[in-house]
């Protein structure tokens, strides 16, 4: 698996390795459990917390998108893949969860995990989601 940007911070557990390049600690984030949940423990995952510029860059690149995202999840096989998050944008956004940094980043990451399902947004997909909010976020 390739990840977009040099893993410079890399934390590796498991199936998961984590890039952070921003300010945001996400050290004791239940990233491994909720992947596991999700896509199983088999699944390989990169997870890069990007500053706004460089999660504009990855959008624009991959997606021909000019916008920053608050989070980007690809899928590179069956049982890979790659998620981008940028707390810099989804902490201006309202969520249901609420307003603290954990509860966000963790329903954007459940949100993420389950795009790689290759789920799109819908009535399936938010009944799933609403399962595993209720089960991770506090």
């Amino acid at each position: 698996m390739q990840p977009h940007l040099a893993l410079l911070n890399l934390m590796q557990s498991n199936s998961i390795e984590i890039y952070n390049e921003t300010k945001w600690q996400i050290n004791t984030l239940p990233f491994l459990a909720i992947k596991n949940k999700i896509l199983g423990a088999k699944f390989s995952l990169s997870i890069s917390i990007l500053n706004p510029k460089n999660a504009q860059k990855v959008n624009k690149k991959i997606r021909k998108k000019t916008y920053t995202p608050n989070t980007l999840s690809f899928k590179y096989s069956k049982t890979s893949g790659e998620i981008v998050l940028c707390p810099e944008v989804f902490m201006k956004e309202d969520y249901e969860v609420g307003s603290k940094f954990e509860n966000k980043i963790i329903y954007l990451f459940i949100h993420s995990c389950i795009h790689l399902l290759d789920l799109d947004h819908g009535p399936k997909m938010d009944k799933l989601e609403a399962k595993f909010v209720k089960a991770f976020v506090v």
